[in-house]
């Protein structure tokens, strides 16, 4: 396997597995990441922004909170979200992207990511693949 490296807004887009999370309630373990996908309240690409959203495994969406799509800003090599409660707390969403190139040709992605709000003590940090029918898809020998 080799690092494919050159990451673009584009090598974000996809459905992912949220395998493990902790902390800010935003995302959990078991939860679906759409980026980027024109379905599931994701919005395609548009400039430098991606449209993100994250579901419940009972169906229900858990971000973004209101009836509008959570854009995220494509900076350097990494996905930022940054809003303000109507009471003035922050949020802030960072999501950086691991890919390699499997031995098969394969492109394996797993996106991560950490969750601000307000006290930057309040840290959320979570993982995810794009193998959402193999919970361990990498196998090492």
């Amino acid at each position: 396997m080799e690092d494919r490296g050159g990451k673009s807004i584009h090598s974000f887009v996809g459905e992912f597995k949220i395998r493990n999370g902790s902390g800010v309630g935003v995302v959990q373990t078991g939860d679906s990441l759409y980026i980027g996908t024109g379905r599931h309240f994701a919005p395609p690409i548009d400039g430098d922004r991606v449209g993100v959203a994250v579901w419940a495994e009972d169906g229900t969406r858990r971000f973004p909170a209101i009836d509008e799509p959570a854009y995220f800003h494509f900076r350097g090599d990494r996905l930022e979200f940054e809003s303000r409660s109507l009471d003035g707390v922050e949020m802030r969403i960072v999501l950086s992207l691991f890919q390699i190139r499997r031995d098969d040709g394969s492109l394996y992605r797993a996106p991560y990511g950490l969750v601000v709000i307000g006290d930057p003590d309040q840290v959320g940090a979570w993982g995810a693949d794009d193998n959402p029918d193999d919970p361990s898809p990498i196998r090492w020998g």
